[in-house]
Order: C-alpha cells, then sequence, then structure tokens
C-alpha cells in the first residue's frame, strides 16, 4: 500500500553541506522506499552524496544509505550519545554519472532483513538490524558546493507499506 508519494521537488541548501530533507512523516517498520535522485553535472567527480534515512526516530536513532561516487555506506545513528557507526561499505558499478541522469535508490525493510538497490540491482544486504518503526526521509551532501549551491531536484519519492 502507497503511504507516502510519489513526490518531486528539490533539495536546497540549508547549513553548510547539508540540504534541506523531505520528510514522508511515517512510522514504519516494514516498507520499501525509492527515489530517482537527478545528477546536476558529472556525479564521479564530484563529493557529493545522495542519502536515504530511514527507521528514523526522533532524538534517539535512525540508519542513512549514502551513494557517493562509486561507493556505498550504511550507517547507523545514535542521536543520545551524538556518534554515527559505519556498518557496511562497499563498491557499486551501475552508478549514472552523466549530467541530467537518475540514480534510482530503493530500499526493502522488512523486520531485521534490509535489502538496498541502487538503480534497479541488488547492492547489498543487512540481515540483524534494528527493526523499531520510524520515518523516512531523503537528503543531500555537496561540500563543494557550499559556496555557490544548486538545488537537488528528486523524482519519484514513494514509500510502500507492506506486511
Amino acid at each position: 500500500t502507497i503511504i507516502f508519494g510519489p513526490s518531486d521537488g528539490t533539495l536546497t541548501i540549508s547549513q553548510d553541506v547539508v540540504r534541506e530533507i523531505d520528510s514522508a512523516n511515517v512510522t514504519l517498520s516494514n516498507f520499501v522506499t525509492e527515489v530517482d535522485f537527478v545528477n546536476q553535472d558529472d556525479f564521479s567527480k564530484r563529493d557529493g552524496a545522495h542519502d536515504v534515512i530511514f527507521r528514523y526516530i526522533e532524538n534517539d536513532s535512525f540508519n542513512r544509505f549514502v551513494i557517493q561516487k562509486y561507493i556505498y555506506s550504511l550507517y547507523y545513528f545514535n542521536t543520545t550519545i551524538n556518534n554515527e557507526v559505519a556498518i557496511k561499505v562497499g563498491q557499486i558499478n551501475n552508478v549514472r554519472s552523466g549530467d541530467g541522469e537518475l540514480n534510482r535508490i530503493s530500499i526493502v525493510c522488512k523486520g531485521s532483513e534490509v535489502l538496498f538497490y541502487v538503480n534497479n540491482e541488488l547492492i547489498t544486504s543487512v540481515h540483524d538490524i534494528a527493526a523499531n518503526p520510524g520515518n523516512v526521509m531523503i537528503t543531500d551532501v555537496f561540500p563543494d558546493q557550499a559556496s555557490n549551491p544548486q538545488p537537488t531536484r528528486y523524482r519519484n519519492f514513494t514509500v510502500w507499506e507492506i506486511p
């Protein structure tokens, strides 16, 4: 069942290097989310990163899946101690880097198992992640653009609840 979206929009700079965050305003444990980020120029030559934040519990914890150039990273962040821990890092072979091209990030959360896709290809999975219900959000980080920020466009930000 679609709970949020599809939503199209832009993320503009809100502080030094972090873009504003678009929130689905949901509280879910089991869901599928996807979003298409639109490259502003050659994504492979930038320090930019597309982020999906999921199972976000305000003032507590969240997970963050990031693609940056040809690398993915999965983090767990505990807000009570302001500590982020890398869970997994690896190579992505199918990132589209051209100006105007789309990179689709899809995440499937079912209990403690989470699957991560980039451009419809399974990139990695984890099987022991906390299954706490929380929000789903997207953001972007482009530190090399802090002095001349351009909006980051996205399309089809959608969240489906699954049983």
